[in-house]
């Protein structure tokens, strides 16, 4: 991404050169691969829940079993959202 730095007489002007930009850098990233979504990497219960369809226990036996871990940060838990997503294809094949 550039850093650019804008010089304006007036409103009009100033929103020119941001379309200008925007239609630049839009066109210039249309080539390259997008990032990966997954930009949180640890989630909390709640959301395993909804993207495993299960219930709070049933992911407490699946953790003492050994499919996938759980990290506890102070009196928090978190699961890896890529351990969860692993998990899940691998019992859809």
């Amino acid at each position: 991404m550039t850093n650019y730095l804008l010089q304006v007489k007036d409103e009009e002007t100033f929103f020119q050169k941001v379309r200008k930009i925007v239609k630049e850098e839009l066109t210039n990233s249309k080539g390259q691969p997008q990032e990966h979504k997954a930009s949180i990497p640890y989630i909390k219960v709640d959301e395993v829940i909804r993207i495993l369809h299960v219930s709070r226990p049933t992911i407490n036996d699946w953790v003492s079993k050994g499919y996938f871990k759980k990290y506890k940060v102070n009196s928090r838990t978190y699961y890896n959202r890529d351990e969860i997503l692993d998990f899940l294809s691998e019992q859809s094949k």
